[in-house]
């Protein structure tokens, strides 16, 4: 599937989730107008309007990520960048009975890079492994410096990812979610090869591991590519 008919897809996702929205909507101010059990109809009603908006919120979302080429490239703090977002997901995390590692290489520094892409790669990977895990498992973030690269890894310890499903992990709309949208490690993969890096995992019955490797200076790497080329 190309770019346009990715956007195609997407779009055409946004207005089938609005629709229920405004079907529910309706609904509901006929059941509050009329019904005596108001209380019930709308706490049923409103549950399902919520998951809906929050489907068309990431669909709208995605649907600007994935058109998102150009780098707006600044130093920024890495590791702080992760505590930031390991605290930001910290309700969901303890929602499922897990806990977290981290695990930093204290010889990277700041990081010259277009933060908003990494800090969405990193977001959509820790995300995932949050949503593998088992209750009481741990998940370990990990970060390494290699040479002029850095390699930022989540494991956890959740079930294997088949072989049959391998080669579509990273396919935009693919998910083996209920809820999921198949969009964030697309998104994550485009971003890594914006950035000059790349995703790839390891799965078996033990864990599941997510590295994404990048460059330490986006605008060092480029210029070096250009005298090399």
């Amino acid at each position: 599937m190309d770019e346009k008919d990715t956007l195609k897809y997407l779009i055409h996702e946004i207005k089938n989730a609005a629709q229920p929205i405004i079907f529910n909507l309706q609904f509901l101010k006929k059941a509050y107008d009329k019904s005596p059990e108001k209380n019930e109809i709308e706490k049923r009603l409103l549950s399902k309007l919520l998951v809906q908006a929050d489907k068309l919120y990431e669909m709208a979302r995605n649907v600007n990520l994935f058109q998102k080429t150009e780098n707006d490239v600044k130093r920024f703090d890495l590791h702080l960048m992760i505590k930031e977002i390991v605290d930001d997901l910290q309700g969901y995390i303890n929602e499922k009975g897990a806990r977290v590692k981290l695990a930093f290489d204290l010889q990277i520094g700041a990081v010259n890079q277009d933060g908003f892409k990494v800090q969405t790669v990193i977001m959509n990977l820790v995300k995932n492994a949050i949503e593998a895990c088992n209750e009481g498992s741990e998940i370990l973030i990990s970060t390494v410096k290699t040479g002029e690269s850095i390699m930022f890894s989540v494991e956890n310890a959740g079930p294997k990812i088949e072989e049959g499903l391998r080669d579509r992990v990273f396919e935009p709309m693919f998910t083996t979610k209920e809820q999921g949208s198949g969009m964030g490690l697309a998104i994550s993969k485009r971003f890594a090869e914006h950035l000059k890096g790349n995703i790839d995992f390891i799965s078996n019955d033990m864990k599941t591991v997510f590295k994404f490797d990048f460059p330490e200076d986006l605008e060092v790497y480029e210029k070096t590519s250009d005298r090399r080329g």
